[in-house]
């Protein structure tokens, strides 16, 4: 029965005989099945498998990843508690520090996030960004690495990109970036500045600061909390 059911979930043959899920019990709490390889939890109809142990050196044990979330396991970085979500994709030497959402459909391929940033669904970023702790990235945010995208790679310098020492945008500590924000390269969001929805950012947001859809920048106003929600009934 247990072997049908890990069929179900598409795992091949060869990972389950090498994890010996013959072994797997019932944990006592009744949360769903574990050993000392790996654990499946049941979550109404989802199911959420955290990583074997062999790679809790790139994904810690503590991480979950959805069943039909592609992460590239051999090259990525997956804090504790992070939890990347169904259809979403996570390759090429990412780095997602602990306690972070990945929402369904973002695409992250090669860049470092720090701790609790939740990355909404729909956002693409690929290699070159640096982004701090507790940042929210909106749905379908788009981080630019390419100031003249073309089909022609010459003077793309990818290795470059990829080498955690240069990055192209960086995002700092608190900052807010929101839904359909598109940051072009060689832009810097400062910690606790916010990006408006919809908004093109083609130059620096400093600290505490607004860059809105026009393109002007004010200061962040001190009462947003009590104005976070509009009503319209």
């Amino acid at each position: 029965m247990l072997d049908g059911l890990l069929q179900a979930l598409c795992l091949p043959a060869s990972w389950r005989q090498e994890h010996h899920l013959a072994h797997l019990a019932r944990r006592p709490n009744g949360r769903g099945l574990h050993c000392r390889s790996a654990a499946f939890h049941l979550a109404s109809a989802d199911i959420i498998a955290t990583h074997p142990a062999k790679e809790a050196r790139m994904i810690h044990h503590r991480a979950l990843v959805h069943a039909k979330a592609h992460v590239d396991a051999n090259t990525v970085q997956i804090g504790a508690g992070t939890k990347v979500w169904q259809f979403a994709s996570v390759t090429r030497g990412t780095v997602l520090g602990d306690d972070c959402s990945v929402s369904p459909h973002a695409m992250l391929d090669g860049s470092i996030y720090g701790d609790r940033v939740i990355i909404s669904g729909g956002v693409m970023a690929g290699a070159g960004f640096k982004v701090g702790n507790d940042v929210f990235l909106g749905p379908n945010v788009v981080l630019c690495n390419d100031a003249w995208p073309a089909v022609d790679k010459d003077g793309y310098d990818d290795e470059r990109l990829r080498s955690k020492e240069w990055f192209t945008v960086t995002i700092g500590n608190g900052a807010t970036i929101g839904a359909g924000a598109v940051i072009l390269p060689g832009n810097r969001i400062y910690p606790d500045a916010v990006v408006a929805a919809g908004a093109i950012v083609n130059r620096n947001v400093p600290s505490g600061m607004v860059f809105c859809r026009g393109g002007s920048i004010k200061p962040k106003p001190e009462d947003w909390r009590e104005n976070r929600m509009r009503w319209v009934s």
